[in-house]
């Protein structure tokens, strides 16, 4: 059985497209968890009147608006299938989704199938996310690390963004995966790129098959908006929760490219925060450059990585280093 896990919050407007789109699919061996956010429209009445007797679709309903963290954490702690997939309630999947990608996932043995995704903006479908190229690709523990390279550069094969790899959606994960990771619920943005980062590591074997299957609706009131259009702190707490997390990581490792995995953490720290320079009087600046030393890169300490950061440090340019340690301690100035 399939656990389609779908986080709510005000989705009036979608929700019906979203849970009929389950319904209708050509596999039936699926439950629906819909958790509802704690919506203050009429979404959780929708859902009911959509659902009707069908007794594979469940709602439920959170005690306060906690975020997509939780709602999705919630579905992973009720869920009841041997696969797990993940759908917002602004989205659709085609009606041969689940279908094609539990095929797929039997066919390899796999622990995780990808599909690619459209953006639908104004209507109209546009942004095509494949990530890889060719009709099929598989993964195996070996090469899983080229897999997260990109989920740090956030970048497919042929260039474009690579937004069915870096979210949980377009996605069927085993169950028993999906259920030993959680989402980050102190993170109000990233956090769903996070949970991807943590079922890579222990995900032995990945296939990617070329067919678009998901399609994601680009609108405002999404769960996801906020987060696209959010302020400094919530980019950077992204950010350092990701450092972390390869620093934890990285001793233990043995498949992965450390130094530009450790150099694209960095460089996206770089682009985390350049934002921050127009919100900076030059006092802050001055004060910023003045308390550099101490930095995150010291704070945590990599130095029990098995001497490998030395040689990252190395591979990055002193200059882009420097604004590096200068931005990390001006965001915790503005942060105060």
């Amino acid at each position: 059985m399939v656990s389609v896990i779908i986080p709510m919050y005000n989705s009036k407007k979608t929700i019906e497209r979203c849970l009929n789109s389950v319904k209708n699919q050509t596999y039936e061996d699926w439950e629906a968890i819909i958790v509802d956010d704690a919506s203050t429209d009429e979404s959780v009445e929708i859902c009911r009147k959509v659902a009707g007797d069908d007794p594979r679709v469940h709602i439920y309903t959170l005690k306060k608006n906690s975020g997509p963290a939780v709602a999705r954490n919630y579905g992973l702690l009720v869920c009841m299938g041997d696969w797990v997939s993940f759908i917002d309630s602004d989205d659709e999947i085609d009606s041969k989704c689940l279908s094609r990608a539990v095929e797929v996932a039997e066919k390899n043995q796999a622990d995780i199938v990808m599909w690619g995704l459209v953006n639908i903006r104004n209507g109209k479908e546009e942004d095509y996310h494949r990530t890889f190229c060719g009709d099929e690709r598989v993964f195996d523990k070996g090469k899983i690390g080229e897999v997260i390279s990109l989920l740090y550069t956030v970048k497919g094969e042929d260039g474009s963004r690579c937004l069915n790899l870096t979210g949980p959606v377009s996605k069927l994960i085993n169950a028993q995966l999906a259920k030993s990771k959680v989402f980050p619920e102190d993170l109000n943005l990233g956090e769903d790129t996070c949970y991807v980062r943590q079922l890579l590591d222990d995900c032995y074997k990945m296939v990617y098959f070329n067919e678009i299957l998901y399609f994601r609706y680009v609108r405002k009131e999404s769960l996801s908006y906020g987060s696209i259009t959010g302020e400094g702190e919530r980019k950077a707490k992204y950010v350092n929760w990701m450092v972390k997390y390869n620093k934890n990581t990285l001793g233990i490792r043995v498949d992965v490219n450390y130094n530009q995995i450790m150099y694209d953490s960095l460089a996206e720290l770089i682009r985390a925060y350049v934002h921050i320079i127009p919100k900076m009087s030059m006092s802050c600046i001055r004060n910023a450059v003045s308390q550099s030393r101490e930095t995150f890169i010291y704070e945590i300490d990599f130095s029990d990585v098995n001497d490998r950061m030395p040689v990252m440090v190395k591979c990055i340019d002193r200059g882009w280093y420097y604004l590096y340690k200068v931005l990390f301690v001006a965001s915790n100035i503005l942060r105060k």
